[in-house]
């Protein structure tokens, strides 16, 4: 591109302004001539010179779609750009990896898809994240090799993974750590020295997750939060891989700090209906306890549950501290803050497929009007996964405005069917037969039906079964 603009430069430099009459377009595909005049920067009428010329080239070609602009000159006013245009690609194809599953997974975040133009630097790009992912997971080495093939106007590209050797976790090192034991430190990591069943295969945990490294640090803090260890500090981790043997030391330095026990505990709210003293009664953490930061956070969660029971499904609690660090003690409040109390504007149910509408808003115990209530919001998720028609339920308040919300109700059907058959043979009845077909959400209508049949060489039987567990709606069967 950079030969043919010089060109223009040079000839055109010599010639003053001249009057653009036409503009043409040769081998546009991605951009219609509307929009790539838009982008050129020139229009019918204007007065244009080389430098304008090489500037619009410059713009066209900045979209991407290009491997080559140029422009040629012809009499009469006329501008005809022409175009060679990418390929784009037409599928994606990654081998190697896991299973067809895993690769799709993985497919979905490196940046490529079917459509896309092919470029070599975006090749290259999604090449890096996939060898970044599998390095993450512990594998040291890994190469992955690029193929493309010609298919009509388009390119399909394969990514071949070879895995690297798999980073084993032979030794963790918490340097300043005193107070507790490294079982301690380690129990809720991912990456952690072998244990006593590490030998066995699917059991072990030695293999390095490299992703879940920086979160190591963050769970090994934890531990000292569990403790009391308010202040404690735990360093990035240091991984030294020995590339011989592929096994990992991990260093952490850690400054624990002093050990805190609770001392005063209060809540400081104003939400109509709630009891002050009530609500401190149920607390887990109380007063001359170690510190423990998931009970704390489980009593946060407590009463945002009990707040949300009386309609204000967004309230906030936050906890403020005030340490005393010559007597090692840390006093809390609870900062409730309950925003808008809010109605249910409306129930909104998808992914049942089979399943009627009505079937699923009888396990709802919210209904539009009503005010929201978390601890009704949980039963009715409880209620729709017990009937055994979904293999999943969720429940999401979906905020409309401060004082509305609906509620997105997403199942997905289960298989509620089944079909079972046997036979036998007795000196008195000889040949024995029975088959039984049942559906304990049939027809989508949340009915409970069976057929069964019985058949020997001396009787027939057959009995057809069912069952409503919720007649008209009601709580009866």
């Amino acid at each position: 591109m950079k030969k043919i603009v010089l060109l223009w430069v040079v000839a055109g430099s010599l010639l003053p302004a001249e009057k653009v009459k036409q503009i043409k377009f040769d081998g546009l595909l991605h951009l219609s001539p509307s929009v790539a005049k838009e982008v050129a920067g020139i229009r019918e009428g204007d007065s244009v010179d080389a430098e304008q010329i090489d500037e619009s080239v410059k713009n066209l070609y900045s979209q991407g779609y290009f491997k080559d602009v140029w422009v040629e000159k012809k009499g009469n006013g006329l501008i005809v750009y022409h175009f060679d245009e990418k390929p784009a690609i037409s599928k994606v194809t990654i081998k190697g990896y896991g299973s067809a599953e895993d690769g799709e997974k993985l497919k979905k975040s490196i940046g490529l898809k079917k459509g896309d133009l092919y470029d070599e630097r975006r090749i290259e790009k999604a090449k890096q994240a996939i060898i970044s992912k599998v390095e993450s997971e512990g594998y040291y080495d890994t190469v992955v090799e690029v193929s493309k093939k010609r298919v009509n106007d388009s390119y399909a590209v394969t990514f071949d993974v070879n895995k690297g050797e798999k980073i084993k976790i032979k030794k963790t090192n918490f340097v300043g750590a005193k107070e507790l034991k490294k079982s301690e430190i380690e129990n809720d990591m991912v990456n952690k020295e072998p244990g006593m069943w590490d030998w066995v295969p699917f059991l072990g945990e030695s293999d390095a997750n490299v992703e879940q490294l920086p979160y190591d640090s963050m769970r090994a803090r934890e531990a000292y939060m569990k403790k009391g260890y308010i202040d404690a500090k735990v360093s990035k981790p240091l991984m030294r891989v020995d590339t011989a043997s592929y096994n990992a030391e991990v260093d952490y330095m850690i400054k624990e700090g002093k050990q805190f026990r609770v001392g005063k505990v209060t809540i400081s709210q104003s939400v109509p209906g709630l009891n002050t003293a009530e609500l401190t009664s149920e607390l887990k953490l109380r007063k001359g306890k170690v510190f423990n930061i998931k009970r704390m956070r489980l009593d946060m969660k407590k009463l945002k549950e009990k707040v949300g029971n009386l309609g204000y499904a967004y309230a906030k609690v936050n906890p403020n501290f005030h340490k005393d660090d010559e007597k090692g003690l840390v006093d809390l409040q609870y900062q409730i803050t309950p925003g808008k109390k809010v109605k249910i504007n409306d129930v909104l149910i998808s992914g049942n497929d089979v399943t009627k509408d009505r079937v699923v808003r009888r396990y709802i115990y919210l209904a539009p009007g009503d005010t929201y209530s978390y601890t009704d919001l949980k039963d009715s998720k409880s209620a729709l996964g017990r009937t055994g028609f979904f293999e999943k339920v969720d429940i999401v308040p979906e905020r409309i405005s401060e004082e509305k919300v609906n509620l997105l109700v997403k199942v997905k059907e289960a298989q509620t069917g089944s079909i079972s058959a046997g036979g036998g043979y007795g000196s008195y009845q000889g040949v024995m037969v029975n088959a039984s077909v049942s559906n304990k959400n049939l027809f989508g209508t949340g009915l409970n039906g069976s057929l069964g049949i019985d058949w020997s060489q001396i009787s027939r039987s057959a009995n057809i079964s069912i069952t409503n567990p919720r007649v008209w709606d009601s709580e009866y069967s």
